[in-house]
């Protein structure tokens, strides 16, 4: 399996958001996903595009802040980033899904310490959280306080169901998070695992400057 992190508008990224844009419609009846990210992390095996995760990084909002009322938290003034978009191709068995979602979020905690990321937040279902925390050991945590904006929420099976999704956060620089990377590093580069970061830097620069 080969990783490949890129800038949005490189092919791939492209490839990788028209996968997101299949997953979400097939399971979620999502007619369409707003892209405000700006770095693509796409699977590929056997040269096909087998998973993605998107990076948003803004100034000023991210995403979740549209969907979520935030009363107990201010992210003002965090060098932070909203992880999106994630969709893993249907048609991998549950080990090779598993794989491949150890893949994406390995990548993007290697990009979140090489850019000095210091939190990701996250909107995502009870169930990935919990594979997120004990199966693959990274120390997601829900954040406290953030409630639905019910008025603005899509109407798709996603956001319109009994087990709506909720609000999490990572810290990128914590030694939790660090020693899961590397125990995941470590299993997948035993199973042919590659990671390619083909970011523009000075656009990379650019945009973490408009953040801090």
């Amino acid at each position: 399996m080969e990783i490949i992190i890129t800038s949005k508008g490189h092919p791939l990224y492209v490839k990788g958001r028209d996968l997101a844009d299949y997953v979400y419609n097939k399971v979620w009846s999502t007619s369409s996903l707003i892209d405000h990210n700006h770095i693509g992390v796409i699977a590929l095996k056997d040269n096909q595009v087998v998973g993605n995760i998107n990076i948003c990084l803004d100034a000023s909002n991210l995403p979740c802040e549209r969907f979520f009322i935030l009363k107990n938290l201010s992210l003002c003034g965090k060098i932070k980033a909203e992880l999106c978009g994630l969709a893993i191709s249907t048609d991998l068995t549950r080990k090779s899904r598993s794989e491949v979602l150890l893949g994406l979020v390995s990548a993007v905690h290697m990009f979140g310490l090489k850019n000095d990321i210091k939190t990701y937040f996250t909107i995502q279902k009870s169930t990935l959280f919990s594979h997120l925390t004990s199966k693959l050991s990274y120390p997601f945590q829900l954040v406290l306080g953030a409630e639905i904006c019910t008025e603005v929420i899509p109407e798709d099976k996603y956001w319109q169901c009994k087990n709506k999704p909720n609000l999490y956060q990572v810290e990128n620089f914590t030694e939790e998070t660090q020693a899961a990377s590397l125990v995941a590093l470590m299993k997948l580069m035993q199973n042919g695992f590659t990671l390619k970061d083909i970011t523009h830097e000075e656009v990379i620069s650019d945009l973490l400057s408009k953040v801090a």
